[in-house]
């Protein structure tokens, strides 16, 4: 490799650790995280903050108490604008769920080519389907466009 090539490749890196900081490190643009039935001390997000933008796809991983989980994970929803349901994925347990303690979870969100307001929903997983035991995360998000 030339001197330019190494320089260019090394400017390219700063670039994109650059952009990176500033994806994550972003101030919320609006809106609040806005629980049912539940606050922080039962579910957290890590990264994820109200009215951050993401791209179409992107992690979700935080912690939830074990009692959030049913046989090791919990439904993730993002519902449209219109409040359509995009997608429904498992959060999935990453160590023990069977515990009172924080457990770390991940899921990963395929949103296809849709881009604009989204809502990023963390429901407690309610096998027994009384409301009572219902609980949920809801966070404003934009999905950045792509295209």
């Amino acid at each position: 490799m030339t001197t330019t090539t190494k320089i260019g490749a090394a400017v390219l890196g700063v670039a994109i650790l650059l952009g990176a900081i500033w994806y994550f490190a972003q101030p919320s643009a609006g809106g609040s995280y806005d629980y049912t039935n539940a606050d922080d001390d039962m579910v957290k997000l890590d990264i994820i903050k109200p009215g951050n933008v993401v791209l179409p796809q992107f992690a979700v991983t935080g912690e939830a108490r074990g009692m959030w989980y049913f046989e090791g994970s919990f439904p993730i929803e993002v519902l449209g604008a219109d409040g359509t349901v995009l997608v429904q994925v498992p959060a999935a347990a990453v160590t023990d769920w069977m515990t009172e303690n924080f457990v770390p979870f991940r899921a990963t969100i395929d949103l296809g080519d849709y881009s604009g307001p989204a809502t990023l929903i963390l429901k407690r997983d309610n096998p027994s389907g009384l409301p009572e035991n219902d609980a949920s995360l809801r966070v404003p998000i934009d999905v950045l466009d792509v295209q």
